[in-house]
Order: structure tokens, then sequence, then C-alpha cells
């Protein structure tokens, strides 16, 4: 065990004796949060109760970034508001099978949010849940937009002003994280973009395993409900973290009936290609 490894189990090992029980942190974060920063401290707590094996590797060297943006997909930025209330700002994207989701929040609890959803063909979802108003429109031949305000004031009013300024963005980004030819598939990301300038990237990989890549030194402050120990115990997780250069990490996660080997979670962090410079220009 190298000497960085040691701190952070030092320090899970402190917070594990302070960590409310399991079910009380899965119940607060049974909903993915809509603030890096909201998120960031609860996933602290949830850290705390990682169950199973940390492996920590230092290979800045061997393991590369990718040396190009262009070794990550382009995707469409979709459509989004012109105007948003003040006080909101963009801190999370959402992609998953070329469908592109926007996330506008603002401080509050619970958290105010506006979700701006483009898709090629009509969506469709969910009954309304307490607390939000929604709305589907198609804006052009094969672009539907679905906006969904939760948590505002005045929420017919905003949902109104949202659909009134609603404008294709132009703007391509990159998604940050890809899996080399033959890999296994990367199913869902998600961008999270704090106010303190910290961002992470998400990425749920081949069904089975979870990928944070992230500028946090520490990606267990970065972890989400995969980790939580199942309190009946049927199945634990695994974890795997690799430092890919200055101020970028990776952990790659699998939790299951069988958890993954260190060499498994290895595996599918050597066919990872990251973007070395993540575009989060668009959260102010």
């Amino acid at each position: 065990m190298n000497d960085l490894e040691g701190r952070l189990r030092g320090a899970f090992e402190h917070q594990a004796d302070q960590a409310p029980p399991a079910h009380t942190v899965l119940a607060a974060v049974g909903r993915a949060p809509r603030n890096t920063t909201r998120w960031l401290a609860a996933a602290a707590v949830v850290a705390a109760v990682v169950v199973g094996a940390t492996a920590l590797v230092d290979r800045p060297e061997s393991v590369p970034l990718g040396t190009q943006p262009e070794a990550t997909r382009v995707i469409d930025s979709g459509y989004r508001p012109t105007w948003v209330p003040d006080g909101y700002r963009e801190t999370k994207r959402v992609i998953e099978d070329g469908v592109v989701t926007r996330i506008w929040s603002a401080e509050g609890l619970p958290r105010p949010t506006i979700s701006v959803t483009t898709t090629r063909h009509e969506p469709g979802f969910p009954p309304l849940p307490d607390g939000m108003t929604r709305g589907v429109y198609l804006m052009a031949p094969e672009a539907w937009v679905l906006a969904e305000v939760e948590n505002a004031t005045d929420q017919d009013t905003v949902l109104q002003r949202v659909r009134t300024s609603l404008h294709r963005d132009p703007t391509p980004f990159h998604v940050p994280v890809e899996v080399v030819a033959g890999g296994p598939v990367v199913e869902r990301t998600t961008l999270y973009a704090g106010r303190d300038g910290h961002w992470a990237v998400e990425a749920r990989v081949g069904g089975r395993f979870q990928v944070v890549y992230s500028d946090v030194e520490d990606p267990a402050g970065v972890v989400t409900w995969l980790t939580v120990k199942d309190p009946s115990g049927s199945w634990e997780a695994t974890s795997y973290v690799v430092r890919r250069g200055p101020d970028r990490w990776v952990r790659v996660i699998s939790a299951g009936t069988l958890a993954a080997s260190e060499e498994e979670l290895a595996a599918v962090a050597d066919k990872l290609v990251l973007d070395p410079e993540p575009d989060f220009g668009w959260a102010p």
C-alpha cells in the first residue's frame, strides 16, 4: 500500500465511524443530484460506506490521456433557453442514446431546476411528479424538446417563458469519456460542473461498470449510489483508481452479485479514451 492509498483508507475509516446508516444515504442520493457542489458533499458521505477493495495506481506516463479532443465523440448541444430566472446556471448535462438533457439549477432546498431534453422522436415520460411542470414541443422536423421545471416559484410562468425563449444551440461539444473500438459500450454520460470550477464526468459502461473522470484528487469524493453497501449484503462494490496526469483522476467501479477483480477494472481503465481538457465552457 502506498502512502496516498494509506491516507485515503484512513480517511475512509474515520468517515465510516461517523457515517449515517446506509438506508439514510440511499434515500438522500436516490435521485441524481442537479448541482455538483451539493453532489460532491453528499458523495463524500456515500464514500464512507464503500465496501470491497480499492486499488490505487499512479501511472501518469504509462497510461496517457488521449492526445487530442478529436479522440472523443462530438455531439450536438441541442436546444437551450435564452432566458432562465435570476440565480440559475447550467450545472449538468446527460447524454444517453443520442439524447441530450441540459439542466439549470439555483440554490435552495429542494433544488429548483429547469431541464431541457432534445430528441429526434416525440418523447415519452412517466407520470408528472409533485412539484414539477412539464411541456413537450416540436421545434423543427425531428427536433422535439421536453422542458421540465421543478421546485421553482411560479412554475407555469417559468415554463412558458422558457418555452418562448428556446433556441437551437449550434455549439458542438465533446463527450469526454469514450472507449476504444471493441471495448464495452458507453451507455450514459453525465457531466457535472461545480460552482468552484471543479468538474466530474460519470459514464456507465458495459452494463456493469461506472467510470468517474474528474479533476478532484480523491475520486472517492465523486462516487454515486453504485458504491453504497446493499443492506442485505447481496452484493459488494470494488473500485480501481488511476491518476492520468496532473489533476486528472479516473475511478472505475463495479457493483453486483459478483464484484469485479482488480484485473477486470484495470482492463476497463486501459480501454478508456479521455478528453485531456474537457469542455465545461457551457457552465458559467
